[in-house]
C-alpha cells in the first residue's frame, strides 16, 4: 500500500551507517593509518581503490538514506544515483572475483602475506558481499540503462592506463624484490607486453560480463517487483 509506513528504509540507513564504518576501519587499517602513518603505495591496488568507491559512494549516499527512513514509505525508497551505484555494484565484485580466482590460492600459502588481518577481510570479502546484499536488497531496479555496463568499463581502463603509464617511473611497490606493477597478470617486465594485452583484454571481458550481470538482475528485479504491483492491485 503506498500509505503504508515500511521499517525497511530505516534498516536500510542503519545497514548502511554499518558499511561506511566498516569500510572505513579496513581501508584505514589496509592504509596504516592505525599505525599512525599513510601508506601511499596501497593506493597502487584497484581493491583500495574500489573500496574507497565505495565508501564514498555510501559516504554521499547516507542523508539521502536517513531522509527515507525518516520518512518511512516504500514509495520513498529508491537509489542515489543508480547509474553510479550500478558501477560501484559492478567495480567492487570484480575485486572478489579476482583475488579469490587469481590472487587468493598463492597469496593464502604465503607467509609473508596477512590472509587474515582486518584489512585483507573486508576489503576483499566483507565489503564486496556487503554491497552486493545492499543493492539485492534495498534498491530499486529497473534504473539502469541496456548500454551502461560499456561505460562502467572506464573504470577499469583508467585503472589500467595508470598502472602502464606511471609503473615504469617508480620503483617496486614495497620492498625491492617485489614488482613495480601491483598485480602479476598486470607484471609487463615479469610477462611482456603482449601477454599483459592479452591478461587486460580477459579482464576487459570479465568486467563486461560482471556489468551485464548486473544490469540483467537489474531488469529481473524490476519485472518481479511489477508482477507483485499487479497481482496486489488484483487483491
Amino acid at each position: 500500500m503506498s500509505g503504508t509506513r515500511s521499517s525497511r528504509p530505516l534498516v536500510a540507513f542503519v545497514y548502511r551507517c554499518a558499511f561506511v564504518l566498516v569500510s572505513a576501519i579496513g581501508l584505514a587499517a589496509n592504509l596504516g593509518l592505525f599505525e599512525g602513518r599513510f601508506i601511499p603505495s596501497q593506493l597502487n591496488y584497484y581493491t583500495v581503490l574500489s573500496n574507497l568507491f565505495c565508501l564514498v559512494y555510501f559516504a554521499i549516499d547516507l542523508p539521502f538514506s536517513w531522509r527515507n527512513a525518516r520518512v518511512g514509505q516504500e514509495p520513498a525508497r529508491t537509489t542515489t544515483l543508480p547509474r553510479v551505484k550500478g558501477a560501484v555494484v559492478m567495480a567492487i565484485t570484480v575485486t572478489f572475483l579476482i583475488f579469490n580466482i587469481a590472487l587468493a590460492p598463492s597469496y593464502f600459502v604465503d607467509p609473508d602475506y596477512d590472509f587474515f588481518s582486518v584489512s585483507n577481510l573486508v576489503l576483499h570479502y566483507l565489503a564486496p558481499v556487503a554491497v552486493v546484499v545492499d543493492w539485492l536488497v534495498f534498491d530499486r531496479k529497473g534504473l539502469l540503462r541496456w548500454f551502461d555496463p560499456l561505460i562502467w568499463l572506464v573504470i577499469p581502463a583508467a585503472f589500467l592506463l595508470y598502472t602502464l603509464l606511471h609503473a615504469p617511473f617508480i620503483g617496486p611497490i614495497f620492498e625491492p624484490e617485489h614488482s613495480r606493477y601491483p598485480y602479476p597478470f598486470l607484471d609487463v617486465d615479469a610477462l611482456g607486453v603482449g601477454r599483459v594485452a592479452l591478461n587486460a583484454v580477459f579482464v576487459g571481458v570479465c568486467f563486461t560480463v560482471v556489468g551485464y550481470v548486473v544490469f540483467g538482475v537489474d531488469r529481473l528485479g524490476a519485472r518481479l517487483r511489477r508482477r507483485a504491483a499487479s497481482r496486489s492491485a488484483a487483491h
